[in-house]
């Protein structure tokens, strides 16, 4: 990203898990997943702290549409999702304010589980899998510059 489109305006961490979500001024809001989780309750917590925090940025920032991206090189083979954290992602998928999901980083089940989560949630294009965090930008950064 450009010098530009790389000012924070927003950063935050969860302290139990250490996942870290920031807010660029171009709407692009990074995950970053530093570790696997290792409890279903765990699991759960931090998802719905993550949807917090969404509500959060949308409620402070009205304006701005978002463009997620997923940062899953943490997690691995050995993540779990519950659930209830996996119906709180869909909620995210089909928000409005949701442009776009970028993931990168995640293992092939985890891209197994993202197309199923885009079928069942009739979100075809707006969810896309990387192998890199460079081509995941690339991909937003798309959207963000037609709009």
């Amino acid at each position: 990203m450009s010098s530009k489109n790389q000012e924070k305006i927003f950063k935050t961490k969860y302290p139990e898990t250490g996942v870290e979500m920031t807010l660029y001024k171009n709407g692009i809001v990074e995950i970053f997943y530093p570790r696997p989780n290792y409890s279903e309750e765990e699991n759960i917590a931090e998802t719905q702290w993550i949807m917090d925090q969404f509500k959060y940025l949308q409620e402070t920032f009205p304006a701005i549409n978002f463009y997620a991206l997923l940062n899953l090189i943490g997690p691995g083979n050995a993540e779990d999702i519950a659930d209830e954290s996996m119906k709180l992602y869909m909620n995210m998928l089909k928000n409005s304010k949701v442009k776009r999901v970028a993931t990168f980083g995640q293992t092939k089940w985890y891209t197994m589980l993202m197309n199923v989560a885009v079928k069942l949630t009739k979100t075809f294009n707006k969810l896309k899998v990387f192998d890199t965090r460079e081509e995941a930008v690339k991909w937003l950064l798309k959207y963000i510059n037609e709009n």
